[in-house]
């Protein structure tokens, strides 16, 4: 009776030291996520869809986590149509599913039409997906009696009827304010406008422009932009209403705070934030923002304006809470409920130093950004160079897609951009530069150890097929030379990211304890009528310890072994019957 009690306290103790470690281990992501101005997330029926303006077309990307996105191309849904219909000009495109069709709309010009300039218009996909699906033109939403200049269209569901909000002049002023209509269906409003915010009313600065609505709690909450993305002065208001009671198209049911509630953050290297945009997590239980903003503090409508994504709360009032911009390159934790992120099959998910095997011996010089700290925007070069104080711009993120096998991104822990060949570049000595997430396949990068249990990596990129080249100071793609120790590339491996996901078999038998381990960790639970294997292998992915057993029950001795996290598969005869994450102090 003493031994089976005895046995029972281990496996309970095993088991919550498991669950808080595991429970550590939770799936993360890195911003930026994206290089477009206007960005909006939405999560629809088990993905993340990223809706955008580039040039002259309006553009959309899904991924099942957010740190997929990154690795997935835009397609084009809707551009130029022609005579009469929207062909320049596109901007603030955001994607809703109504009545179980998706519907964009977004801000357009038609040539040679009554209004001399931008207006809002709806598209619509009956398709299940909508990224290949067929996307049909609507029309233009305005007031007739009223149609003036309109742009950054959003709707709302409100107490059981649909709104249309958008910004919009009178006129009269050459400012926008901010109107709103009911709609008679997802491509047509009922009865006129109505204007519940006049241009300055925040901080007397000048044109504001609706982001996005939130219902919760009994409350909407309508996010709103002032001076837009060509000033320095661009910040997030907010107003509110009753939800229950309150008309939306009575300006007296708004409430409107006095001054900013999301703005710069100096610390974090983010400023002038738009376009926010709310999304729920996967699993519904949590509300989360997108937006754009730059990386100094300046003006920029352009391509160094990116996409980022975090996550809100509420206070005891039940008020929103938008927090700061999030600071680029760090770890957040994803949105509860994500599927499993790929797992790396060459190297572990984490962050690394990367040392050129030529350097090593040498002048010991490692992979940074070029002309860094400081130089956050796109276009930053890469080059080799003296590691001094742990700089964070020594350190990289590597990234499984889990899309192609070996295939990873490489993002900056500095700036949190990805590495890629400038410009998509396929010639030999194209050099090898930063730039925001884009899915394009000159950011992915194909690794390969050079021999088995060599430690040393080759980087090919997936659009060029030529490989990541250190002969020099500025690191360019060249042809395979399968002796050169300039393609040739040493990982310190210096933390795991959260994003380490090592899905359990779903064994209920095998246990493991103690952990984190000591000395030594007991397996239980094994098929003793079976040949069991069981590999201890590093967060490189080099096998450690390996054992052949036909025991229930097995005692693995870990002296020697470096701290640090370690993964343990058994195998059952050719089968993985249970994978184990352990830390060994």
């Amino acid at each position: 009776m003493k031994k089976t009690t005895s046995l029972f306290v281990k496996r309970l103790f095993a088991l919550m030291i498991m669950c808080c470690f595991y429970n550590g281990m939770a799936q993360s992501f890195t911003n930026p996520i994206a290089d477009i101005a206007d960005p909006q997330i939405s999560y629809i029926d088990g993905y993340y869809y990223v809706t955008g303006t580039f040039d002259q077309e309006i553009r959309l990307r899904r991924a099942t986590t957010i740190e997929g996105l990154k690795s997935t191309e835009f397609s084009r849904v809707f551009g130029d149509g022609g005579v009469g219909l929207p062909n320049r000009n596109f901007w603030e495109a955001e994607m809703h599913k109504l009545d179980g069709k998706f519907y964009i709309y977004f801000t357009a010009k038609i040539d040679n039409m009554n209004v001399d300039d931008v207006t809002t218009h709806v598209i619509e996909c009956s398709d299940a997906n909508p990224v290949t699906g067929a996307w049909t033109y609507k029309g233009r939403l305005f007031d007739p009696n009223a149609d003036f200049r309109a742009n950054s269209p959003t709707i709302a569901e409100i107490n059981g009827n649909r709104y249309f909000f958008c910004a919009g002049r009178d006129g009269v002023s050459n400012e926008n304010n901010i109107y709103v209509s009911a709609m008679a269906n997802p491509w047509t409003l009922s009865g006129a406008r109505t204007q519940i915010y006049t241009s300055r009313e925040l901080e007397n600065i000048g044109d504001g422009a609706p982001t996005n609505v939130l219902v919760h709690g009994g409350k909407a909450f309508l996010t709103y932009s002032v001076a837009g993305c060509g000033s320095d002065q661009s910040r997030i208001g907010l107003m509110y209403m009753n939800n229950v009671v309150d008309n939306p198209l009575d300006i007296a049911s708004w409430t409107k705070e006095s001054a900013a509630v999301f703005g710069d953050n100096p610390s974090a290297n983010s400023y002038n934030p738009i376009q926010i945009g709310f999304f729920k997590s996967p699993d519904g239980t949590e509300d989360w923002i997108s937006y754009s903003s730059t990386h100094d503090n300046g003006s920029n409508c352009g391509d160094q304006r990116s996409s980022k994504a975090q996550k809100i709360s509420f206070d005891a009032n039940g008020m929103l809470v938008l927090g700061v911009p999030a600071t680029i390159g760090k770890v957040v934790n994803a949105p509860s409920g994500e599927v499993a992120i790929p797992v790396g099959t060459v190297v572990t998910n984490g962050l690394y130093r990367m040392q050129p095997v030529s350097e090593i011996g040498g002048e010991n010089r490692y992979v940074e950004i070029a002309n860094s700290p400081g130089l956050l925007n796109g276009g930053a070069g890469v080059g080799i160079y003296p590691n001094n104080n742990d700089e964070p711009d020594y350190k990289w993120y590597l990234q499984a897609t889990g899309v192609t096998p070996g295939e990873y991104t490489i993002v900056s822990f500095w700036s949190g951009l990805l590495v890629e060949v400038g410009g998509c570049n396929t010639d030999n000595n194209a050099r090898i530069n930063m730039w925001f997430p884009n899915g394009r396949p000159c950011g992915l990068w194909i690794m390969s150890e050079t021999a088995t249990g060599s430690g040393d990596y080759r980087f090919m990129n997936k659009n060029s097929g030529k490989y990541m080249s250190a002969d020099g100071g500025d690191i360019k793609q060249k042809d395979l030379d399968a002796n050169s120790n300039f393609q040739k590339f040493k990982l310190t491996f210096l933390e795991a990211t959260l994003n380490v996901s090592i899905p359990d078999n779903n064994s209920t038998v095998v246990s493991l304890y103690p952990n984190p381990v000591h000395d030594h960790f007991i397996i239980n639970g094994m098929d003793n009528s079976k040949t069991n294997n069981i590999i201890v292998t590093d967060m490189l992915g080099k096998t450690v310890k390996s054992v052949n057993t036909k025991s229930y029950d097995c005692n693995i001795d870990v002296n020697g072994l470096n701290p640090g996290l370690y993964i343990v598969s058994i195998t059952s005869e050719g089968k993985k019957i249970a994978t184990r994450k352990i830390l060994v102090k």
